[in-house]
Order: structure tokens, then sequence, then C-alpha cells
């Protein structure tokens, strides 16, 4: 196979429309999995500036009840994000549509919805957690409104303020750049690492569209700076004759560790006649110039070719493993790398049947997949970075489910015009800290709240200070804690004197605190 090259076009924000094309080459691996790395460089193809325009909310009382011991919604599409307790839900009705939260895992959930009267009607939402309790929102614009080029940006800073102060919405314009036709928006959130930008910066958005009648290409968009200026990216192997092109479906996570965006997108292979997957990576941990303006540096981007045609795709990242599900052929696959695309995927079958897959992770590689299978909902979960999948089960008690999306802790589905949720979803570990005391050492104790068995938890205690920083102390290893038990871990005695910063990393939990040591005691 030749080589190609990549075009990426980056033009508009919540305020800014602006330009940029990097090129890059595409090789194949001559594996069983076709994986094509692009060495990307930059030319620009111009700029422009616009600026994000707001709307004014609606509240909605909603009609809720209880169907097979899950809260419900009247509405349609449902998606869902959760961050700790905080669980954000997000629906359509004939009106708009409309965003909700619970503050208790899904325990209980408000009567109100928050909606944005828009004329023509949008539908399919996204949401994804921040990570601090904030949360971005977005759906796929009516073809009437701005020719489909309205690219929404829901800020959810407090589930219970049911205002715009804690649901606002903002929107661009991009049909001046002859952009038109949005089928398919996602978005993936993050917390910046400079905290002042956590007013604005809550991540980006992927979108499938029209691109000067070419039709449907992958794009992408994140806001640069508070005024509300955005940039948005167009990927082409070329110019004059595209073929990364004809897609519908998209997704877009955010690693909270490395902050590495992962933008992925459906397209159609030409000479295979099948959907293959673009794969794109941008650094949010930090912002270079261009032109003089604030830019996230592209790390680079792969397009995967499967055995099959990929469709109704999603992508979930966490600490580098990063997982791909598909409905591929009518089975529920995953695509899995360890190492953030560095290394070749590995390609898993979770289902033979199955469609519209959703996934989740909830830990360090431990995700939760759930898709829709003969009119019912069933969920799978992976402990190994998505290798291997639990035998898949059955979620719901409805037989006319027919869409679904997952968080790190809960699901929702539709059926029959009903918005369901379920905490949890198969049986996996859930880590969490409980106490950390002084005295003669460091004890910690662990607790796995999940319904899993958690094995081969790796752990770490260090405490660093004292005077002249003389101190610096630590012990790790690996643990395993059964569903519902509890475990110790230790830091020996520490010896010195003065302040010290104890920090506990077990699984994906982590709490950092500080303290006194005097000579061997140790004061938390």
């Amino acid at each position: 196979m030749h080589k190609k090259a990549i075009y990426i076009g980056a033009i508009i924000f919540a305020g800014l429309m602006v330009t940029s094309v990097a090129v890059a080459s595409l090789q194949p691996l001559e594996k069983e999995h076709k994986l094509v790395i692009k060495n990307l460089g930059r030319c620009i193809a111009g700029m422009e500036m616009s600026k994000a325009k707001m709307l004014n909310p609606i509240i909605r009382s909603s009609t809720t009840g209880i169907l097979d011991g899950t809260p419900l919604y009247l509405g349609y599409t449902p998606t869902v994000a959760t961050d700790t307790s905080n669980v954000c839900l997000g629906f359509q009705d004939d009106q708009t549509v409309w965003f909700t939260g619970s503050v208790d895992a899904g325990a209980t959930w408000p009567e109100n919805a928050v909606g944005y009267q828009i004329e023509e009607l949008p539908e399919s939402p996204d949401v994804d957690a921040c990570g601090d309790g904030r949360f971005l929102g977005t759906m796929v614009p009516n073809p009437m409104d701005t020719n489909g080029a309205a690219l929404y940006k829901w800020m959810i800073t407090d589930l219970t303020d049911f205002s715009a102060d804690g649901y606002s919405l903002v929107y661009w314009d991009w049909s001046s750049l002859d952009i038109t036709n949005f089928v398919d928006v996602a978005v993936g959130a993050y917390t910046a690492a400079d905290s002042s930008e956590n007013t604005w910066a809550f991540g980006a958005h992927t979108m499938q569209g029209d691109n000067v009648g070419v039709g449907p290409q992958p794009f992408l968009s994140y806001q640069f700076n508070e005024e509300g200026y955005a940039w948005i990216y167009w990927f082409n192997d070329d110019p004059a004759n595209p073929t990364i092109a004809g897609g519908e479906s998209t997704s877009a996570d955010i690693d909270p560790m490395t902050l590495h965006m992962y933008g992925v997108w459906n397209f159609f292979n030409e000479e295979t006649g099948q959907n293959d997957i673009l794969i794109y990576i941008f650094d949010f941990s930090r912002w270079d110039e261009y032109q003089g303006y604030p830019i996230h540096p592209d790390i680079g981007g792969y397009a995967l070719t499967t055995t099959g045609s990929d469709d109704n795709i999603d992508v979930s990242a966490q600490n580098n493993n990063v997982i791909i599900v598909s409905e591929r052929d009518g089975q529920i696959v995953s695509y899995s790398s360890m190492f953030g695309f560095s290394d070749e995927p590995v390609e898993t079958i979770i289902d033979t049947s199955g469609s519209s897959p959703r996934i989740a992770h909830y830990d360090d590689n431990s995700a939760t997949c759930v898709y829709v299978k003969d009119g019912a909902l069933y969920s799978s979960f992976t402990i190994d970075g998505g290798r291997t999948w639990s035998t898949p089960v059955r979620q719901s008690g409805s037989e006319n489910v027919v869409v679904c999306d997952v968080g790190g802790i809960g699901m929702a589905y539709e059926a029959d015009g009903t918005i369901y949720y379920a905490a949890g979803g198969g049986s996996y570990p859930i880590i969490q800290i409980d106490s950390v005391k002084g005295g003669f050492g460091v004890e910690v104790e662990v607790s796995n709240t999940g319904t899993g068995d958690a094995q081969d938890v790796s752990y770490s205690i260090t405490a660093t200070g004292g005077i002249l920083g003389l101190i610096n102390k630590e012990t790790s290893g690996t643990i395993d804690i059964p569903a519902g038990a509890t475990q110790k871990i230790k830091l020996p005695v520490i010896i010195g004197l003065g302040k010290v910063t104890i920090e506990v990393t077990v699984g994906s939990a982590s709490k950092t605190l500080s303290g006194t040591q005097i000579l061997f005691y140790t004061l938390i």
C-alpha cells in the first residue's frame, strides 16, 4: 500500500475560528491489524474569528417513577457520566435536550432538568466528567440549525443548581467555513493542569460533518481562552480527493492521568469497502503557540484497518490504557492499547452479537462495556486493559431497549420512551482508601466496595520532608482485596524530625496528607 499524506486543518472555537493544517504520512504495519501511523508536520490553511453565543435556560419538571428498581425520566437517547458519587444524565424529548444529575450515585434523582429553547430541535446528547465535579456536554444540531454547523457546549458546574449558573450553554456557528451537517458530536472532558483554566477549559469536541460538499469528514474542536475562542480541525489525506471521509460515528476521551486527548472517527475505506477507524491524539497537558494564539500540540494519528466494518464506536482512556469498542458486522469488538497507541492494539470479541456499544473506565486497566442485544441491556467488564472480557450479563428487565450509555459507576438506557439508570454493571472491584493513621510508622486501611475481587492491586506509601529534607522513605507492592473486604498496608517506622508529606496510592485511589515526624513517631 502506498504512503498517503494526511492533512489536518484547525478552524474554530467557542468564539474563534482558526485554520491550521498538519501534514503526515500513513504507513501500514504488515500485521493482522494494520495500524497506520502519521508523522506530522504542519502548514496553515487560514484563520478566522467568531464569538461564542449564549442561550437562556428553561426548566422542566419531569415525571419520574420506578421500573425494575431504576429511577426514570420520559425521553430518548440517554447519555451518562459519573464522577465519584456525582452522576450527570442527558436525554432528549420532543421539546429539547435536557441535563440533570444525582449527587448520591443515582440513589435519588431530582424532578427538575435544565434545557435550552432552540428553535430547531437538537438531538443525541453526549456528556463526560471532568473529574473535579464539573461535566462537559454537547448535542447534535438540527440540520436546519445554521445548516447543521452549530457546535454546542454545555458547561455543568453544579448538578444541584438548575439555572444558567449550574448548567450553561454556548455554541459556535461554523457554517461560514462551508462546514455543514454535523451528524455525530462527542465530548471528552478533563481537569486542566492549570486550575485557573477550569472555568472555561472543559475539554474537546469531535464531530462528523460535511466539509465543502465532500461529505462526512472528521472534525475536532476545543476552546483555547476565557473569551470564548476555539479551534476547529479537520482531517484529510488528500485535499483534492480525500479518502478519510464517509463516516457517521465519533467519540472522544481525555486520559485523566496523562491528559492526552483521544479522538476517534470511523471513515469509509474505498479499498476495502468497509468502515475503518481514524485515531488522533492531542496533548492537553500543555499549550504551544500558533500565530500568537494558544494551541494544544498534536501527538499524532493512526488509521486502524480491521477485518470488518466498524460502526457506533466509543473510546475510553485511563493511565495510557485506551480501549475502543465498536459494533463490527453485528459483533461487539474492542481494540485496546496499553501504551496510548504507541503499541500495536489488541482486538477482542466481547460478544458475537449486539449493537450500540459504550465504554467507560472505572479503574486502571478496568472498564465496563454496555450494549444492546435482543432488545435488552447487556454489560461486560475487563480488568486487564481490554485483553479479555467477562461473560456478558443482562442488566435490564425490558425487552425494548434501543440505546444505552455507561459511566464509571452506572449505566443509562432507553426503552419505550423512558430513561432508566442502573448503578454498577457486571461485577468489578472499586478500591478506596478509608483511613491513613500515624504512630510508629504509617498504617493505611483500604477497602473494596465493588462487587468483584481485586487482584494484584499496586500500592505505594511515601513519606518525604523533615529538617533539611532528610526524610525520604517508601514502600510499595501489590495486594489482593476480595469484594466487600478491607486490607491494611503499612510504611515501617520513620526516623527524623520536622514536617512530612505522606502520599498514598492504591490502584487509582490516592491521598496526600501532611504530618509531623518526632524522632520515631509520626503525627498525622
